[in-house]
């Protein structure tokens, strides 16, 4: 997603109506305009304007449980003096690489990685990165776990419930399928049906199981700039190894974390927040967090410029089978 800083003007039915999206994306539009209290015709109007305007996408995008079907990591970067944005565009050019931001703390650069294999990391790391003139320092977290892949940011959405993926497979057909909602989660049925070339219940039925086992959710995915969300940041928390689960499932149940996963190295768990501003995350920190129990320290990450924002991953995350389709 492009991320702007201009905002369009937004009052407070666009919000209602993104708070809705970020719920469910696939709402009827009857269901929406009679929620909101307004008509079709504007409901549809607003809609569009909202896409129109890169506010928001209505797109696929993977839960937990897909999330671990590969290997990724979080890398902490330090680079020398004047060479941090060139490293940063840099990163944002390895289709590995899944997003990159430029913070202030202990690292310069945040990157996330996902490879399908222990050895492909290392070889990024190792190679890749050994490439880049002016990396002098990385720190690699391997993700462990995922307890919460959210994109909401006016919604409280919590974390979805999580899948035994080892009873669940996805063939061609759904990894297609997924593209397709990741590119436009408003296509009908009927179009997915005639551009994948199956049948309209056969694809009704693969969306459904999609939904339903929560293996992907189509939801409103928006630009928290334009939202007056200004301020972003990663929260690095450490713990003893007892109080792990019990930390992060209070942590998860928190909407201003979009993104929480256990990770190997220095920390435990790394958080994403958004808030408005600078008051907002000092005011988290301190009332929230600090009044935790488990948490032995924790060391927070400004987001200075956002280099690469990927936000579909689901059909890169899944590994499809040799199922065939229906």
């Amino acid at each position: 997603m492009t991320i702007s800083r201009i905002s369009p003007k937004l009052d407070l039915t666009d919000m209602e109506l993104i708070r809705e999206l970020e719920k469910d994306g696939r709402q009827s539009r009857f269901d929406l305009a009679t929620a909101l209290g307004i008509s079709e015709r504007s409901l549809r109007r607003r809609l569009q304007r909202l896409l129109e305007e890169h506010v928001i996408r209505i797109q696929a995008t993977a839960g937990p449980s897909p999330l671990e079907s590969k290997m990724m990591a979080t890398l902490g970067i330090n680079v020398v003096r004047g060479k941090i944005n060139i490293v940063s565009d840099i990163l944002g050019s390895y289709q590995s690489v899944i997003g990159a931001t430029i913070v202030a703390g202990r690292y310069d650069i945040l990157a996330w990685v996902h490879c399908r294999r222990l050895d492909e990391l290392w070889k990024f790391v190792t190679e890749e990165l050994g490439k880049i003139q002016g990396v002098v320092g990385t720190e690699v977290m391997p993700i462990l776990r995922m307890f919460k892949n959210s994109h909401a940011v006016l919604a409280d959405n919590y974390p979805l419930t999580e899948l035994n993926v080892r009873n669940w497979s996805a063939d061609q057909l759904d990894v297609a399928l997924i593209r397709e909602l990741e590119h436009d989660g408003l296509q009908s049925s009927a179009a997915l049906a005639r551009k994948l070339g199956v049948s309209n219940p056969t694809i009704l039925k693969r969306i459904n199981r999609l939904l339903e086992d929560q293996v992907v959710r189509v939801v409103a995915v928006a630009n928290p700039y334009l939202l007056g969300y200004r301020t972003s940041a990663l929260i690095l928390v450490k713990a003893p190894p007892s109080r792990v689960k019990t930390v992060a499932d209070e942590l998860a149940s928190f909407p201003e974390i979009q993104i929480l996963a256990a990770t190997a190295g220095p920390y435990d768990l790394t958080a994403w927040v958004v808030f408005k501003d600078t008051d907002a995350l000092s005011e988290f920190v301190r009332t929230k967090l600090d009044n935790i129990v488990g948490i032995a320290c924790h060391e927070t990450l400004l987001n200075l410029k956002f280099g690469k924002v990927q936000t579909n991953l689901a059909s890169q995350l899944i590994t499809a089978s040799d199922k065939s389709s229906e």
